[in-house]
């Protein structure tokens, strides 16, 4: 039986909160047969360069000796009784009996002080009474060595205990519509800490970064908390990890599994009722499945692939691509749950590319600001106008081609740009419901109808919008191409004189001018590099030699430019 313990003898080097945490966890994965390469390699390097790792090591493989040979001198086993009549046959307890080392703790400080000596050896205490002197000194040594091991396991409890609850781990960095049951603000910058009550996430979306630099975004209704700076226990709800360099090894617990991050992005599904879900988007992981004291099941999940575990076995699932959330921005209200195409209308309409927009609004290109759709000759200047209240749209515009066309903010030219009268009729519009109390139809398909969302681009105008902004809140995609339908309504109630033109970074990649027939519509497929920073979306006026200002009016009047379904493609980024 070991010494009393004296501090592990090393103080030249003293372990933090978080490190003798983290050790812990590891040899409690050691022990449980379930250390993965990379957090061996870790542990072997704790014990290489941290003197007191080592002596912390040698105390627990010690103490788990020892509280296993009391497990089986003090409670019912088959094999006691010739274990007593064959001492020298003794040894260590069966490797696969389970040892919950805080358990075994708690077992052992309440019942240690009422072991009983085998039968055998009271007998041979009987003379006691006669040689007094003889039998204190026999009896040091088992004093000596209970209170050792007494001493031992309240100093390794308290190791054990204190360190979760006095170090932070991680800081929320933004929310959506969160509430959760802390008594603490849900604010960015708000530190968490390591806690033993878990927390819960009422409802809304919450994205936290751990100090190993892992992106955790958090579904409510979620229970949570983090056992170490490494792990994070989920007894319910749904989370997305994105681990970088310095977090591998980062590990997620359920109530029934395990997932080990090998370098990935993955998402995490764990339920009520003992059934969980690992959904791997790139890189590996590994999933180990199975109750506790139960054998366990250790399946490699590479990306692309999906795993369910229930308590009696894990299984292939298939993978969902759009069942968690994997980037918000609270500023624009983005949640992005890997959708692979923006709606350019539903950004038109106020909103962020993801359902936010709202139907029948409009921007006033002289003002730049949102508003109903109100129909009127204007005459304005070809200023181009920021529009403040909507990141993903970087500015507006009315060409006429008298002076040099801006078309972003980066001082873009449209340099092929036609002159104009330099009067526009109604604002860039998301899916009317009715122009002039006409369903706005293109190539026999109604896109007045929310489930064909459209730009409405009545000549005279241009709208850029800012491909890098959508670029800095989806992490991990890349914009692919500009896909749309595009032509003049069939619906348009007069003549019509028609430029339709797509530029990107002012550079002209699709035009059809002078379009005066119905029915020419063409469906854009437009390559999007990742240099490239601004599309922009124009309807000018046909080219016309009259100059009387009825006919300006006219010439305007039924050019009903639309844009059926604009997407931008995404991709996910190798």
């Amino acid at each position: 039986m070991c010494p009393a313990y004296s501090g592990g003898g090393r103080t030249d080097m003293k372990m933090t909160p978080e490190q003798l945490n983290r050790l812990l966890t590891l040899l409690g994965a050691l022990r449980e047969n379930i250390l993965t390469d990379a957090e061996f390699a870790e542990l072997n390097q704790m014990l290489q360069t941290i003197p007191q790792a080592q002596d912390i090591y040698l105390d627990y493989i010690t103490l788990c000796t020892e509280l296993c040979n009391l497990q089986a001198a003090t409670r019912p086993n088959p094999t006691i009784t010739q274990t007593l009549q064959h001492p020298d046959k003794a040894g260590l307890c069966d490797p696969s009996v389970p040892l919950d080392v805080l358990e075994i703790l708690g077992d052992y400080e309440r019942t240690a002080e009422r072991i009983e000596l085998p039968r055998e050896i009271q007998t041979s205490c009987l003379p006691v009474p006669i040689h007094r002197v003889s039998h204190n000194v026999s009896k040091t040594p088992i004093i000596t060595a209970i209170a050792s091991l007494a001493a031992l396991v309240f100093l390794l409890i308290f190791i054990y205990l204190k360190p979760q609850t006095t170090f932070e781990v991680a800081t929320i960095t933004d929310s959506i519509h969160a509430k959760w049951s802390s008594s603490h603000p849900i604010r960015p910058g708000y530190r968490v800490s390591v806690e033993l009550e878990p927390i819960q996430l009422l409802s809304g979306v919450l994205e936290m970064q751990t100090d190993h630099g892992v992106k955790l975004l958090l579904e409510g209704p979620a229970e949570f908390r983090f056992t170490n700076s490494s792990e994070i226990a989920m007894n319910y709800g749904k989370l997305y990890s994105t681990v970088g360099p310095a977090g591998s090894g980062f590990t997620v617990q359920t109530k029934n599994s395990r997932i080990i991050d090998l370098g990935t992005e993955f998402g995490v599904l764990a339920e009520l009722h003992d059934r969980s879900e690992v959904h791997v988007f790139r890189g590996k992981t590994l999933f180990i499945t199975g109750n506790k004291n139960a054998a366990k099941t250790t399946v490699d999940v590479t990306a692309g692939q999906a795993y369910a575990a229930t308590p009696s076995a894990a299984h292939r699932i298939e993978l969902n691509p759009t069942g968690f959330v994997k980037a918000i921005d609270s500023k624009s209200s983005l949640i992005w749950r890997g959708q692979n195409e923006i709606s350019l209308a539903d950004v038109v309409g106020g909103g962020n590319g993801f359902e936010a927009g709202k139907l029948n609004v409009g921007i006033n290109p002289i003002s730049g600001t949102f508003e109903a759709i109100n129909r009127s000759s204007r005459k304005a200047g070809n200023r181009f106008t920021a529009v403040a209240s909507n990141a993903f749209i970087n500015g507006i515009f009315v060409p006429d081609g008298t002076t040099e066309q801006i078309v972003s903010s980066a001082g873009h030219v449209f340099k092929e740009c036609p002159p104009t009268h330099g009067i526009f009729y109604a604002p860039v519009s998301n899916t009317p419901s009715e122009f002039k109390d006409l369903s706005l139809f293109l190539g026999g398909t109604n896109y007045s109808l929310p489930q064909n969302p459209s730009i409405f681009l009545h000549a005279n105008l241009g709208i850029t919008f800012d491909l890098n902004a959508f670029r800095s809140r989806l992490p991990g995609a890349a914009i692919e191409q500009f896909v749309s339908e595009v032509g003049v309504c069939d619906t348009a109630p007069g003549p019509f004189n028609v430029d339709i033109w797509v530029l990107i970074d002012g550079q002209v990649r699709y035009a059809r001018t002078g379009v005066t027939q119905k029915g020419l519509q063409d469906l854009l497929k437009i390559d999007i590099r990742n240099q490239d920073s601004f599309l922009t979306l124009i309807a000018t006026e046909g080219e016309n030699s009259d100059d009387n200002p009825d006919y300006q009016r006219s010439s305007i009047g039924c050019d009903w430019v639309l844009f059926g379904r604009p997407v931008l493609t995404l991709k996910q980024m190798p």
